[in-house]
């Protein structure tokens, strides 16, 4: 967190969140408003990366995404129950009422994947008009040699349905194949990672998102056409259903998942190899001594407490006695200033720091506007938490100068730079700052975060 002591006291402060507050919530959409109808959709989803994620306030995966923004264009409202696996689906399905069901469906595969309860759930829902596609790829670990190696093979469930796309790759190479019982995705990974397995059959996205927790994850060759994907929906719902597939052929299936996909890509790099390896090996020493603290405090305020240790490895890398040119000190990195503010006397107590820095961020976060993505709010805040109110303001109204979208992390992470440039600098009312730091700050603290929410 920069030293912002120069142009901030307490009740300044105050102030700009206060005028974060204001100008968060004023930008409304001007193309679609359906404030007074907001129709909540009973939503069942799997947890997996491509489908729904939560961890505290934040909720990510690219069919959530998806559905929350034709929830968010045609005013309706989202309540998401979650299950770790489709066999959880299948009985929740049976058992509870819902509107809408996500879980990457394919529907070639939808009667194989649901076996013999497929009479019994099937005929209560229909499938939407799709949204995505998707391919299979085989990823193997680092230097593994296909052609050069016979291999073992793990397939999980939803893959085993495309047995006929493997059979070309079979004649290619002598593959021994397992399959696996796990429908948890994550916990499939794990076992591949931790086991004597070669090689790996996924979808890509499954395998890109999981590949930046494990580095030794390669991407080897992608196998077949593209998959498509659909919702289920209670066939008592026929306005939803009419609603999503009008807004599917509104919007452009292809055009849409490719711009959530580059916006969710865009929202952080992925971490060298040295990166990488130091926040492993920290992981291992330093956060079993920090790790109580941070889930104590990160549940006081509804926050991932993977995000809260996040923040401080990237801050301090969990160093207590960290402090740096500008002042700033302690795990968190806490100014000066914005102590007195959040009430902590000793930026050196560890506990007392962990609980001020919850704290901030929620405050932060909670002033971010309502209409946009968690991971984008949490971007907003990480951003704001880094560079300080003062200087987010004048990035924000450099956006709005320049075209761009204040409230966008995709365009701010641009316009943050230009907070140093001589160029613009007759338009801070604050003067000028680092820009690229906050950028690199919300794309190292993204992956750390992610790191730790699928760590083994």
């Amino acid at each position: 967190m920069k030293d912002f002591s120069q142009i901030l006291a307490k009740r300044t402060i105050i102030a700009f969140l206060l005028l974060l507050s204001i100008s968060g919530s004023s930008q409304l959409r001007d193309d679609i408003k359906f404030e007074d109808r907001k129709q909540i959709i009973r939503v069942l989803a799997v947890e997996q990366p491509s489908t729904y994620l939560k961890s505290g306030l934040i909720q990510s995966g690219l069919d959530y995404e998806v559905l929350q923004k034709f929830a968010d264009d045609f005013g309706y409202k989202l309540k998401i129950t979650s299950v770790h696996s489709l066999r959880e689906l299948q009985s929740q399905m049976r058992t509870e009422k819902f509107d809408l069901s996500m879980g990457r469906f394919n529907p070639n595969k939808i009667e194989v994947l649901f076996g013999e309860t497929k009479n019994t759930i099937l005929e209560q829902w229909n499938q939407s008009a799709s949204y995505d596609s998707d391919r299979l790829a085989i990823s193997c670990k680092n230097g593994f040699d296909l052609s050069k190696n016979k291999n073992l093979l793990l397939l999980s469930p939803a893959t085993e349905t495309f047995k006929s796309s493997l059979a070309s790759f079979k004649k290619q190479t002598r593959m021994k194949v397992r399959y696996s019982g796990q429908l948890n995705s994550q916990k499939f990974f794990q076992d591949f990672i931790q086991g004597p397995y070669n090689c790996i059959i996924s979808f890509q996205n499954e395998a890109r998102f999981f590949k930046k927790s494990y580095p030794v994850i390669e991407i080897y060759q992608e196998l077949n056409t593209e998959i498509p994907f659909v919702f289920l929906i209670a066939n008592e719902n026929e306005k939803l259903q009419e609603d999503f597939n009008k807004w599917i052929s509104l919007t452009s299936k292809r055009n849409l998942a490719d711009q959530i996909k580059r916006q969710m890509a865009g929202r952080h790099l992925p971490l060298s190899d040295f990166d990488y390896s130091a926040f492993v090996e920290a992981r291992s020493e330093k956060l079993p001594l920090l790790k109580q603290q941070f889930v104590k405090y990160s549940k006081q305020f509804f926050l991932p407490w993977e995000l809260m240790a996040a923040i401080a490895y990237q801050e301090s890398r969990w160093n207590n006695e960290a402090r740096s040119f500008t002042g700033v000190r302690g795990l968190m990195q806490i100014t000066e200033e914005t102590a007195e503010f959040l009430g902590l006397e000793d930026r050196l107590d560890i506990e007392k720091s962990i609980e001020a820095a919850c704290k901030y961020v929620r405050l932060l976060y909670d002033r971010t506007p309502k209409y946009l993505a968690g991971k984008d709010r949490i971007a907003l805040a990480l951003a704001t938490y880094n560079v300080g109110p003062a200087h987010m303001i004048d990035a924000q109204n450099l956006a709005i100068r320049l075209g761009k979208n204040p409230y966008s992390w995709n365009d701010l992470k641009n316009v943050l730079p230009l907070l140093s440039s001589d160029e613009f600098s007759h338009h801070f009312k604050y003067g000028k700052a680092r820009g690229h730091e906050p950028v690199q700050f919300v794309n190292y603290v993204f992956n750390y975060f992610e790191i730790l929410k699928t760590a083994i």
